[in-house]
């Protein structure tokens, strides 16, 4: 094993990384970069099976972390990285980097909405 972090990760995501209920039931595991492959929990990702990585750089206020995409053949992982974790210096393919806005889903706005109102509720009615 080259390098291990701890990660939450998601294979329920295509696309463009987003805020999603698909995060909230991710599996949280380490994520182990060997020569050959990427293991995260029971998920083993041979390099030879990567079509594509890329790097997504997140803003959370005053730190930013970053999310890992693999994309294979049939399935696409993603992997939320902690600010101070960074396994893409020992993984030995190329990958591209973007600087996104994470948007969100409609399980999320809603999540959010009840939320407020429910403080709203609690503050302010009650």
């Amino acid at each position: 094993m080259i390098y291990k972090c701890f990660c939450k990760a998601t294979n329920r995501e295509t696309g463009k990384p987003r805020y999603s209920h698909n995060w909230l039931f991710s599996k949280r595991a380490f994520l182990k970069v060997f020569e050959s492959r990427l293991e995260c929990g029971r998920w083993i990702i041979p390099f030879e099976n990567i079509r594509n990585m890329k790097l997504c750089w997140v803003s959370y206020g005053f730190f930013s972390a970053a999310i890992l995409q693999v994309q294979t053949e049939d399935r696409t992982y993603q992997f939320g990285l902690n600010p101070w974790a960074k396994p893409w210096k020992h993984i030995p393919i190329e990958y591209s980097e973007e600087d996104i806005r994470l948007e969100y889903s409609w399980f999320s706005i809603a999540l959010r909405l009840l939320i407020l109102a429910y403080l709203g509720w609690f503050f302010f009615i009650r």
